[in-house]
């Protein structure tokens, strides 16, 4: 059995693009470990319409809260890392990053977060 890191995933931001970043990572642990392995995720999915009202009116640090706030709560949940699944979610962590970028792990989406080579 692998030693996989247990990864959250802040989705909600596009619910298209949390469901493509689902499956990407889905792929990459079964590419790197065979079989049937999948990857081991916790999702906090946001309400989308109230970040956007909040960087329309360019009030991005209190977006970049709400999104800190997920990664909390993730991190809560057991999470061992934080991956945002939109482009849109790592905007507003790094455009004002006080809050939020040092509540959340690095951007994108990496594999090799879900995949833990730990013996």
């Amino acid at each position: 059995m692998a030693d996989m890191r247990l990864l959250g995933l802040i989705g909600g931001m596009s619910w298209a693009s949390t469901i493509s970043d689902y499956r990407r990572l889905n792929q990459i642990v079964a590419e790197r470990l065979g079989g049937q392995h999948s990857a081991r995720l916790l999702l906090y999915s946001v309400e989308f319409d109230e970040i956007h009202e909040l960087q329309y009116s360019g009030r991005w640090e209190e977006a970049g809260g709400l999104l800190a706030d997920a990664a909390r709560r993730l991190v809560a949940g057991g999470a061992e890392g934080i991956e945002p699944a939109s482009r849109r979610a790592f905007l507003a962590r790094h455009r004002r990053p006080g809050r939020a970028g040092r509540a959340g792990g690095d951007p994108g989406l990496h594999g090799d977060r879900a995949v833990d080579r730990r013996r």
